[in-house]
C-alpha cells in the first residue's frame, strides 16, 4: 500500500473585508529537519502565485497543521546542532522543550 502525499490539501480562503488572501495547508507527516522548511516555503510560494494571479488581493496568512511532526533518529545529531546555533532562547538545553513558535522563524529566517 503506498502512503498518501505527506501536504495532503491547500485551501485558498479570501478576506473581502481586508482584501486578503489565506492559505491553509493540512500536512500528513513532516520530518522537522529536512522536509518542513521547504514544505513551508512551498506553502508561501503558492499564496503569492495565487495572490499575484488576481490584483485585488494581497498576500494573507499561511495557516499550517500537521498531523505527525517528527525528527528521524538518524537527524537527531545534526538537530541538536542545529538548535544551539539558529534558535535565540539559549536558556532553552533540551530541544524538546521548544515550541514550534520558536523554532520555524529560526529556520525561516535562516
Amino acid at each position: 500500500m503506498c502512503l498518501p502525499p505527506c501536504v495532503l490539501t491547500y485551501q485558498i480562503s479570501l478576506d473581502h473585508v481586508k482584501m486578503e488572501m489565506h492559505i491553509h495547508v493540512y500536512q500528513r507527516s513532516a520530518d522537522a529537519y529536512l522536509g518542513l522548511p521547504y514544505d513551508i516555503a512551498h506553502a508561501y510560494e503558492l499564496l503569492k502565485y495565487f495572490a499575484s494571479q488576481n490584483d485585488n488581493f494581497k498576500m494573507g496568512k499561511i495557516f499550517y497543521t500537521i498531523a505527525n511532526f517528527h525528527i528521524y533518529t538518524n537527524h537527531i545529531t545534526q538537530t541538536r546542532k542545529y538548535l544551539k546555533t539558529k534558535i535565540i532562547n539559549k536558556g532553552i538545553t533540551n530541544y524538546h522543550d521548544y515550541e514550534a513558535r520558536e523554532i520555524i522563524p529560526a529556520i525561516l529566517n535562516s
